[in-house]
């Protein structure tokens, strides 16, 4: 999209537990370092009442490592250092969770009864550029197979019931 320098994290937030060190993930490190990763990853696939169909919502016993991992708070850091002699535009975007769960004691804190559901739930993607298309219908361009099925697989989020929709909303504002 014309950038010069691009850094992402290609998963984001990862429907599966972090590997096991040693892996060059910034999350594996901090996920595994109190010596409890395995027990989390146990408890991470459980799944405690209420049980909803809802898109990327579930409600595990433990912390989701969908959050901020301590990579993405230092890379920027890293990047103006390296570049403080020089213009440049810099966006960054810390990569924390979206929808899937936090912890148990707050991800409940809204009854899916209480949400109001959004007027507008069209796509009208002709009113938008056209890598929102892309994003819905398009091949992503990486050669990992396994990544690539990840990405057409989590990117493009079924339309939800109003039941789904409530759900998921009210476990998002948790």
């Amino acid at each position: 999209m014309g950038f010069q320098h691009v850094e992402l994290m290609v998963e984001g937030h990862n429907t599966k537990p972090p590997l096991a060190p040693p892996t060059p993930s910034t999350t594996s490190a901090w996920y595994y370092a109190d010596g409890r990763g395995e027990e989390k990853n146990r408890l991470l696939m459980q799944q405690l009442p209420p049980v909803t169909d809802a898109a990327q919502t579930y409600h595990p016993p433990c912390r989701s490592p969908g959050t901020t991992r301590p990579g993405s708070v230092t890379a920027p850091f890293e990047f103006l250092r390296a570049n403080k002699e020089r213009l440049f535009c810099a966006w960054h975007r810390f990569p924390t969770r979206i929808i899937r769960s936090t912890a148990p004691s707050v991800e409940r804190l809204h009854h899916p009864d209480d949400v109001d559901l959004p007027e507008h739930r069209t796509m009208d993607l002709e009113r938008r550029p056209w890598w929102h298309k892309e994003s819905l219908y398009g091949t992503p361009k990486m050669e990992n197979a396994e990544l690539r099925n990840f990405r057409e697989k989590h990117s493009r989020t079924p339309v939800q019931s109003d039941r789904q929709l409530r759900d998921l909303i009210a476990n998002y504002y948790g």
